[in-house]
C-alpha cells in the first residue's frame, strides 16, 4: 500500500508538470497569436490609412480565432509538434541550409 500510494503521488505530480507545461504552451500561443496578428492588423490599417475597413476587420477576427481553436486542438493532440511550431524558425542547431530557406 505505501508503494501505491507513492506511485499515485508521482503519477499527481508528473501530471501537474505536464498541465503546468501545456499551460506555458498555450499562454506562448495566445502571445504569439495576437502580436502576429496585431502587426498583421497594423499593416493593413496603416496602408489603408483608415481604422474604417470592416473586411480586414472580418480577415483579422476571423484569422486569430481559427489559429487559436487550431492551435488550442494540436496542443491537446500533439503538444511536441505544437511546442515546435511555437519555436523560432532560425535555430541554434539548425543547419545552414535550412537557416537560409
Amino acid at each position: 500500500p505505501a508503494a501505491l500510494g507513492k506511485g499515485l503521488n508521482r503519477a499527481r505530480a508528473d501530471a501537474g508538470g505536464a498541465s503546468h507545461e501545456r499551460l506555458v504552451m498555450i499562454a506562448r500561443l495566445i502571445l504569439q497569436t495576437f502580436v502576429w496578428f496585431g502587426v498583421m492588423g497594423a499593416v493593413l490599417f496603416l496602408s489603408a490609412g483608415t481604422l474604417n475597413w470592416p473586411g480586414a476587420w472580418v480577415y483579422l477576427v476571423v484569422m486569430i480565432g481559427l489559429s487559436l481553436t487550431l492551435g488550442m486542438s494540436l496542443a491537446r493532440r500533439d503538444p511536441g509538434l505544437m511546442n515546435e511550431r511555437l519555436s523560432p524558425p532560425i535555430q541554434k542547431n539548425q543547419p545552414l541550409v535550412d537557416k537560409v530557406l
